[in-house]
């Protein structure tokens, strides 16, 4: 239980903290244009929650079984993570592809000063939805390591933006790295478990 709500903690501040200091850090006109980006990350970050949801289950039904294989282990995350990956991939093509499109039908044509920022913002997006699909698979497996690491990249957000926030694209660019951070973070622990391919001697092969 304590494990979950680490977890829940340190996402809602991950998610919401950039949008309140950037609302007492820029002019209401350009807080609202970052508004509208996120908004769009969002909409893309819980699309992803459908297959981490359902993967969430499937890996601790695993986990509780004794003599499960590595490989299967490995397939278990690798799937969802595919998948996750496919899902932001699209959105990133069509947001690259129709920007005024998406902010004119979505927010209406006085947001296009917010177009150029889609993109980078969907990018953060599906980093942190990678790294959650592996915070997830380690939660299903009873590992609250990831969860107090995320709180802890909590921290280092409001932190990162309180220092560097000259412009909205600055502002995402922090989020980007820390994000990038955390997945390379919570994905080393995962790879260090992958036990090294076993070397048959050619004696033995023979």
């Amino acid at each position: 239980m304590r494990q979950a709500i680490v977890f829940f903690v340190g996402q809602v501040v991950i998610m919401n903290t950039d949008l309140i200091m950037v609302k007492h850090l820029f002019p209401a006109d350009r807080a609202g244009q970052y508004a509208a980006v996120a908004l769009v990350g969002r909409v893309l970050f819980y699309a992803s929650w459908s297959v981490i949801a359902a993967m969430f289950p499937v890996t601790a039904e695993a986990s509780s079984k004794d003599g499960v294989a590595q490989k299967t282990s490995r397939t278990l995350v690798a799937v969802p993570m595919a998948l996750v990956l496919a899902m932001f991939l699209g959105f990133l093509g069509v947001l690259q592809l129709f920007p005024a499109a998406v902010m004119r039908t979505l927010f209406g044509p006085g947001f296009h000063e917010a177009e150029p920022l889609l993109g980078l913002y969907a990018a953060n997006t599906a980093i942190y939805a990678l790294a959650v699909v592996l915070m997830a698979y380690e939660m299903s497996r009873r590992i609250a390591n990831t969860g107090w690491l995320q709180l802890l990249f909590a921290g280092l957000v409001v932190a990162g933006v309180a220092l560097f926030h000259d412009t909205l694209r600055q502002v995402i660019t922090v989020l980007v790295v820390l994000m990038s951070l955390l997945l390379v973070t919570v994905a080393v622990p995962f790879f260090r478990r992958v036990p090294p391919a076993k070397h048959i001697p050619l004696a033995e092969a023979a």
